[in-house]
């Protein structure tokens, strides 16, 4: 299912609480087949190098700052003891005591979550007696542990917008639906409305995936630039609707202009054809050019003349005056 689990120092913690042979234990990144062993002296915490590109590790802008901020970081004397690290898992920081050198934040992958193990119990010496009282640099550092530690963690709606590698195709999102055990969910009704960038909104249904139990898709063709807004609407079968989610992404189909760069010349010839024109190669410039003096190019000249300036109009007028004149005549009227 995903989520963290941060197992804290302690003399309850580890294999001194007797989590040693435990589900626990294949949880967390360290193993547990130590003896207790009795710690002589204090201990410093230090970040190794993997740890100081963490961004969640890191309180302050630069590097110097933060070796600065971790030398003055009281010593601890509450800290466990572990073996060793499992393989895959990542050691952040160490203790250093006189007893020599072991791992003092590990952290793994597990399944979709994560495992932390942090061997020192007191952490909370970190907050006291501080320089700048208006800085609780503990505070702010478990502040970023814990969304580390539940930034991933999955939802039972999900949208992934999956943006194609061809302009002309559409972009293609898919939908995942979890039933309160996050076992995948079908038979559910998934309406999206999107948000177009002139304002307008366009509702549709996304079909159930062929093969992927809980997975429903949607293609979707953007017509104008700009930002698209999306939000999902989850039915269940018995008629309960959850909670909806947004996602959104930029399209630019005024792209697809520039999607081929090369030359269409059968494109070319059949326009040039059409409109009286002649395709021209690279090659055949220079002839083309000279042959330009002595090629018959067709004229179009538009002229306006007005209509009683025509010779057949004052024809047929002094037709209509003289059969006027010749029945008049005829008939006997004056």
């Amino acid at each position: 299912r995903g989520g963290g689990l941060m197992m804290l120092g302690g003399v309850d913690s580890f294999q001194a609480g007797g989590y040693d042979d435990t589900p626990l234990e294949d949880v967390l990144p360290v193993y547990l087949r130590t003896r207790r062993q009795e710690k002589s002296a204090a201990a410093r915490y230090r970040l190794t190098r993997e740890g100081k590109l963490e961004p969640w590790l890191r309180l302050r802008p630069n590097e110097s700052e933060e070796n600065q901020r971790v030398q003055h970081m009281p010593d601890f004397f509450t800290w466990n003891v572990v073996s060793e690290i499992k393989p895959g898992a990542s050691e952040l920081a160490s203790l250093e005591s006189p007893d020599g050198q072991q791992p003092g934040l590990v952290t793994h992958r597990f399944g979709k979550g994560r495992g932390v193990a942090l061997m020192v119990g007191d952490f909370w010496r970190w907050s006291m007696r501080r320089q700048d009282p208006q800085t609780d640099d503990l505070a702010q550092s478990w502040r970023q542990i814990a969304r580390w530690l539940t930034t991933d963690v999955p939802r039972r709606v999900e949208i992934d917008v999956e943006p194609p590698a061809d302009p002309l195709a559409p972009f293609h999102l898919m939908i995942t639906v979890r039933d309160p055990a996050f076992l995948p969910l079908d038979n559910a009704r998934v309406e999206l409305t999107v948000s177009e960038p002139d304002g307008g909104e366009i509702t549709a249904t996304a079909a159930p995936h062929p093969r992927q139990p809980g997975v429903y898709t949607l293609d979707y063709w953007c017509r104008e630039d700009g930002g698209y807004r999306c939000r999902v609407d989850v039915v269940l079968p018995d008629g309960q609707t959850l909670d909806p989610v947004e996602s959104g992404w930029t399209a630019q189909p005024s792209a697809r202009e520039f999607a081929r760069v090369v030359p269409d010349l059968e494109q070319l010839s059949s326009l040039a054809k059409a409109s009286g024109g002649q395709m021209v190669a690279p090659d055949e410039l220079d002839r083309f050019v000279a042959q330009l003096p002595t090629r018959k190019v067709p004229v179009t000249e538009t002229r306006v003349e007005p209509l009683w300036h025509r010779p057949w109009l004052l024809l047929i007028a002094l037709g209509c005056l003289c059969a006027e004149w010749g029945l008049r005549r005829w008939k006997g009227m004056p």
